[in-house]
């Protein structure tokens, strides 16, 4: 039995139901019924011992009586990517937050559901341009071991833009208490260079986390909202930074990923609106 099939087997043996085939592996690891066989690591093709089967119906059993396991979170967030292309819920869960009603009117049985996969390519309304989000993840920069540091690495060269040119020394490093979300993905095509800007990157904007104070944001170097991350060039790392305290909501919380035109040529596809906590 692979640890795919395992997970699916342990997971409706505490009730957890889905239509998702590619769900199992996250109900499983974020009920603690099973762990990650390194840092991040879930093998879903990997084939489950008799020992390990052992171990995971001893907490079947444990669970059942209404017990809480302990959670590897490192495996489940990567079960998350693997469901639906993301980790937010999972490493940042309480800043993607919304009241209950707003996912339940949406006909969600979760707020993790509210993402949506299909909506991770975007397609230009004439068709001569699109590109794909692979995955969004978040890194925690307050935990040394997050599985995901390597995709930001190195980060002692990493700076964060408050939108003055003329200040370079806003170093990402500095901002332990912050999450960076990495927008893994770029064009699949682009059959209109004069309409489309040729870059290699995925263009997207994140809102919702808005600053408290601007003067501080861009006189002081003080990262209080959301925040665009580069290391030489000010688009060459298709990532924002985000503190983990000090923002404030003015508007839903969203996800956008964009055309590189302007005008009649723009458009966006939204796989997460969240009303939050305004």
């Amino acid at each position: 039995m692979t640890r795919e099939e395992m997970a699916r087997v342990a997971a409706r043996a505490i009730g957890e139901t889905t239509k998702e085939d590619d769900k199992w592996m996250y109900l499983a690891t974020k009920a603690g019924l099973i762990k990650g066989v390194g840092i991040g690591q879930i093998a879903p093709n990997g084939l489950t011992t008799r020992a390990q089967a052992i171990v995971v119906i001893e907490r079947i059993l444990t669970k059942n009586t209404g017990a809480s396991l302990d959670v590897d979170r490192y495996a489940v967030g990567s079960a998350e990517i693997a469901w639906h292309g993301t980790n937010i819920f999972t490493v940042m869960p309480e800043m993607w937050v919304t009241p209950e009603s707003d996912w339940k009117q949406a006909g969600k049985s979760s707020v993790e559901e509210m993402w949506n996969e299909k909506l991770m390519t975007i397609t230009s309304k004439d068709g001569l341009y699109q590109a794909k989000l692979d995955a969004l993840i978040a890194i925690d920069l307050a935990d040394p071991n997050d599985p995901n540091l390597g995709l930001i690495a190195p980060i002692n060269t990493l700076k964060w833009y408050n939108n003055r040119p003329s200040i370079t020394n806003l170093m990402v490093k500095d901002q332990k208490k912050s999450y960076v979300l990495y927008f893994k993905g770029g064009p699949v095509f682009n059959k209109d260079t004069k309409k489309y800007n040729p870059n290699t990157k995925i263009q997207f904007q994140v809102d919702g986390f808005n600053s408290p104070d601007r003067e501080a944001f861009f006189q002081k170097g003080v990262l209080n909202t959301v925040a665009r991350v580069y290391r030489n060039s000010r688009t060459d790392t298709t990532a924002v930074i985000i503190p983990k305290t000090g923002t404030i909501q003015l508007t839903d919380l969203v996800i956008r990923l964009q055309t590189p035109a302007a005008g009649s040529n723009f458009s966006e596809s939204i796989p997460l609106r969240l009303k939050g906590i305004q």
